[in-house]
């Protein structure tokens, strides 16, 4: 395997996605097809989906990582936000998380989340450029998850699996959705989860690094560290659609607490500086 940075890796990656233009394929809730992906089953998945993990893949494979990539097309009747319908939502951001994981026999998954286009929905003021900037970060910080692991592996000496799944049973690092402290009134706690899942050690340091790339590249360095020493950042340049890696720390609906906005802001501003010498994060 190739010895390659966070930053290397993506070195094309958005030229790639913006000429595959995978998002004039078909993709309304019609197209869903259900197909079998290789060490992960069958998926839902409509012809733009296949071309961004096909786009996604053939970057992995040309730079030698052994990365499956899986991109799923939500069943629209359970997941209404994942349905694309109106220009309120930022069209742009057309992927909407993901998540990685490793297989019982050592795969290394990273999977996405494509939206469905309504019917009605028109694909004309769709932003190539943007759309690749947006998807590369979510991969981006998927693919920290993956470099977190195999620098715990090596560390440990041990095999990625057994990482992981040591990993799934500290709550401190990945949040267990099914833990009965969220449905202590019955039903499930979401502002609870969120602070523990942006608490988490891992989630902390991926969701850095991701807003490290998204300020060093919009804003340059110097100005995102004025503006990361402020006591109350102001984003206003991102428009109404700022960087979720930066939104949901700084710009969050569910306030984050005090400790833990100072240390992202910690995270992120000794990320710039690494970034400004030339070393991987």
């Amino acid at each position: 395997m190739l010895d390659l940075s966070l930053g290397t890796i993506f070195y094309g990656l958005e030229e790639r996605l913006e000429k595959s233009a995978f998002w004039v394929y078909e993709n309304s809730p019609d197209d869903l097809g259900l197909n079998c992906i290789p060490y992960v089953g069958h998926t839902y998945q409509t012809t733009a989906a296949e071309k961004l993990q096909q786009t996604i893949q053939a970057h992995f494979d040309s730079m030698g990582e052994r990365v499956i990539i899986v991109v799923v097309s939500p069943e629209p009747e359970k997941n209404e936000k994942f349905v694309l319908r109106t220009s309120n939502q930022d069209i742009n951001r057309l992927v909407l998380g993901g998540e990685m994981y490793i297989t019982n026999v050592g795969r290394q998954i990273i999977e996405l989340n494509l939206c469905i286009f309504d019917p009605e929905f028109s694909i004309i003021d769709i932003d190539g450029t943007s759309v690749a900037t947006n998807v590369t970060s979510i991969v981006r910080h998927e693919f920290k998850h993956i470099l977190q692991i195999r620098r715990r592996a090596k560390a440990s000496r041990c095999g990625m699996l057994r990482v992981f799944k040591a990993f799934r049973k500290d709550l401190a690092a990945i949040p267990d959705e099914e833990n009965t402290k969220y449905y202590s009134t019955g039903f499930f706690n979401k502002r609870k989860y969120d602070k523990d899942y942006f608490s988490s050690y891992l989630e902390l340091d991926a969701h850095a690094t991701q807003a490290a790339y998204e300020l060093y590249r919009r804003l340059g360095s110097m100005t995102a560290k004025r503006i990361l020493r402020l006591r109350d950042p102001d984003f206003g340049v991102f428009g109404a659609f700022p960087p979720p890696a930066v939104s949901d720390y700084l710009v969050a609906r569910i306030p984050r607490g005090d400790a833990l906005i100072k240390k992202f802001k910690k995270k992120v501003y000794n990320n710039l500086e690494r970034l400004d010498i030339g070393r991987e994060l």
